[in-house]
């Protein structure tokens, strides 16, 4: 039976190498989380101790809760002794921990009031009494954060509500007879905060960074060997295997630059629109790959050199944050991972373009640079030069060209071998 078979009988395997397209789905970048500490100014300057802290939720939401104590008695039995406590839920308006915000809160603690005045009829007078109790509460709150640095920042709020209270009242004399009980309900500020913020979060730093210059021509591949065996009884197909292999993934530190330029004597960015968008581009390009992690942008300011030093420093550091400031305006999430530094005057971006563009007197220009300091006139022996043609034929071909700021776009891919 088996020997009348094997004419009708065939194996044949097939072996099929697949490439899984690369998809291209943008993913948020959640390394967001930071701890913000605070201290609030306006309650330490009536000798309390005010501290709050921050952490981010989901979305545009975030958490407060804030403690104030007052433990302290002053001269002549005045005292506002008490301690507060007020969670606070708070949604942001635009950007998370940055600008506008609203929110919510509850309010509770327990007070000691003697010879105090309370503003907006928060409390009858303690002049001749003394008041113990406490209170709870809840309000609205609006305020406003500014980030000035990567660590610290401010934050001024205001809110408004409902506290009801349950006081004794006391003979304003040290153990003075209790004189009655109450209640009293308050509507007017529930809160006032200037808030000196100091954020705590992940990040590395940009030194520490060693990234590897290769191409990015390959991202996130994944080989797929695809064995099949089949076995045709009377042509009919009675087995089909598959066999999938996957590669472990291999973790790469690749970089880009991109230079934006500046207008002689300028900081503005918008005179190189076309520079801006294709910045923008790349960025948005990067991060819409889910094997794309951008870990630092570092951001180098340079200016030509024609004009005082101090004022060419300045202006060089004034284009690197500029750049910086309008990166962290379009990609909130990368704030954080953004570093900025003016390099002042570019002689050795000039001394590569006189070089590589072949100019007339290149050996005199590279002499005079070399032995004569910046301080020390080297600009006035350069114009001096063969009559000051040389300087003006720089100014006008290359001068231009050193008036930019780099952009170094740090970031590690995830593909496989």
């Amino acid at each position: 039976m088996a020997a009348s078979l094997m004419p009708f009988l065939s194996v044949r395997a097939h072996f099929v190498w697949h490439k899984d397209p690369v998809k291209s789905e943008r993913t948020e970048i959640s390394d967001n989380r930071e701890l913000s500490l605070k201290l609030n100014l306006i309650y330490g300057a009536t000798s309390s101790i005010s501290l709050a802290a921050e952490y981010p939720l989901s979305g545009q939401w975030s958490a407060d809760l804030s403690f104030s104590y007052n433990p302290w008695e002053h001269s002549d039995g005045l005292r506002w002794k008490h301690w507060l406590v007020q969670p606070e839920a708070r949604y942001w308006t635009k950007d998370m921990m940055k600008g506008h915000f609203v929110g919510a809160h509850l309010i509770g603690g327990v007070y000691n009031l003697n010879k105090i005045h309370l503003p907006f009829r928060a409390k009858p007078a303690t002049a001749s009494s003394n008041f113990e109790g406490w209170g709870a509460g809840a309000g609205v709150v609006y305020g406003y954060r500014w980030n000035f640095t990567e660590r610290w920042g401010m934050e001024g709020s205001l809110g408004l509500g409902y506290i009801f209270s349950r006081y004794d009242r006391y003979y304003s004399t040290q153990c003075g007879e209790k004189q009655a009980s109450g209640n009293y309900n308050y509507f007017g500020p529930t809160k006032l905060a200037l808030n000196l913020i100091y954020r705590f979060g992940k990040g590395k730093s940009a030194k520490a960074m060693r990234p590897s210059y290769y191409s990015t021509s390959s991202l996130m591949k994944r080989d797929t060997l695809t064995v099949r065996d089949t076995v045709t009884v009377r042509d009919t197909v009675v087995i089909r295997d598959t066999v999938t292999v996957h590669r472990a993934p291999v973790c790469r530190n690749l970089s880009r630059t991109e230079t934006i330029r500046f207008a002689v004597g300028s900081s503005s960015a918008d005179f190189d629109s076309a520079g801006i968008a294709a910045l923008s581009a790349t960025i948005d390009s990067l991060m819409s790959f889910t094997n794309i992690r951008i870990e630092h942008i570092i951001i180098k300011g340079y200016c030509s050199i024609e004009g005082s030093l101090a004022l060419n420093e300045r202006l060089s550091r004034d284009r690197a944050m500029t750049l910086s400031r309008m990166i962290a305006e379009r990609h909130p999430l990368l704030e954080c991972r953004i570093v900025s530094e003016g390099y002042g005057e570019d002689w050795g971006g000039l001394l590569k373009l006189v070089n590589d563009n072949g100019m007339e007197y290149r050996s005199d220009i590279s002499q005079i640079v070399k032995e004569t300091s910046i301080r020390n006139g080297r600009e006035a022996r350069l114009m001096r030069l063969r009559g000051g043609a040389p300087y003006r034929d720089m100014k006008k071909k290359f001068f231009p060209a050193l008036r930019r700021a780099e952009c170094i776009i740090i970031y590690s891919v995830t593909e496989t071998e």
